[in-house]
């Protein structure tokens, strides 16, 4: 019954994850063994978090992407606490 968030890093742009990019396929191409891994053991499969390019983005855009995976998991969170009458 847990969650899984998958937050995966990737040394490539965006655009490596494209049928004429480097890795010829989408990023969501890549996720089904981890996706049916976390099924297999009884969680909710959550939509990964990726931050592409990871060892390149400014500190600004890592601290932007830090901001919005916070939020993401406040936000999951507040989904799972019982609500008060």
């Amino acid at each position: 019954g847990k969650r899984c968030l998958w937050v995966a890093t990737t040394g490539g742009e965006p655009s490596a994850f494209h049928p004429t990019g480097i890795h010829a396929h989408p990023f969501a191409t890549f996720t089904p063994p981890v996706e049916q891994t976390a099924r297999f053991c009884g969680m909710h499969w959550e939509p990964p978090c990726v931050v592409h390019g990871a060892h390149r983005i400014s500190d600004a855009e890592l601290e932007g992407m830090a901001a919005n995976y916070r939020a993401r998991l406040q936000q999951l969170l507040a989904n799972e606490r019982p609500s008060t009458p």
